[in-house]
């Protein structure tokens, strides 16, 4: 299939789905044959059009979701997300490209798995931030020494550099607590390192257990 005849697939596709959206019919046929393009033949730029079709009506739903006002700074991840889940699940175990309402009902569950993900991220990153004003407990060096908020910043990330058993869990760390990225962003940033959301929270979590340990602030002693 040649681009102009994929672009113009993509056009019949979006405006059946525009349709269906407004009067609740419509050809499904543009859409099925652009889907069993991108996930049955793998045709290059097919699975691009998907996601320009789709992506606003994703975010629409998005929008709806009693959780969105909590996590407007996900809005792009939950997108990812539930694009690449709907991918993943594709290569497991194939979807039967012969119902566009059963495609699109999968799709719109990997969007609210995706928010749940990222609600969750979102939730562990306060637990964190709680954490964090332990970590300012720690007292500092001799102020007379120079710029005391510079000086305690360097001394607690050294410190907790020190809790990581290695140079992977250190670059983890310090994308989470210095530059602040969240767990999808770091799975991004650190792609040889094989990690997924929940294997960034868990180091994140067995440091902070370390940190306590060696650290233990007045109140816990």
């Amino acid at each position: 299939m040649q681009q102009e005849e994929l672009n113009e697939l993509a056009r019949r596709c979006q405006q059946e789905s525009d349709a269906y959206r407004r009067t609740g019919s419509s050809d499904p046929s543009y859409c099925l044959q652009l889907f069993r393009l991108a996930l049955v033949e793998k045709r290059e730029g097919a699975w691009e059009k998907i996601v320009e079709c789709y992506s606003s009506d994703l975010r629409n739903r998005f929008f709806a979701h009693p959780w969105a006002p909590l996590l407007r700074e996900y809005e792009d991840d939950i997108l990812i997300i539930t694009f690449e889940r709907f991918l993943e699940r594709n290569e497991k175990e194939p979807l039967q490209v012969t119902s566009l309402g059963a495609i699109l009902n999968y799709l719109h569950r990997c969007l609210y798995t995706a928010i749940l993900l990222c609600k969750r991220d979102r939730d562990r990153q306060r637990l964190v931030a709680g954490t964090l004003e332990d970590f300012a407990d720690i007292a500092g060096p001799d102020p007379t020494e120079g710029p005391l908020d510079v000086l305690e910043a360097k001394e607690i990330w050294k410190r907790v550099a020190s809790c990581t058993n290695d140079a992977s869990e250190e670059r983890l760390m310090y994308l989470w607590l210095v530059q602040d990225s969240t767990a999808p962003e770091i799975v991004q940033y650190l792609p040889a390192d094989n990690l997924t959301r929940e294997k960034v929270h868990q180091v994140v979590e067995r440091v902070i257990r370390r940190y306590r340990k060696r650290y233990p602030r007045s109140k816990d002693t």
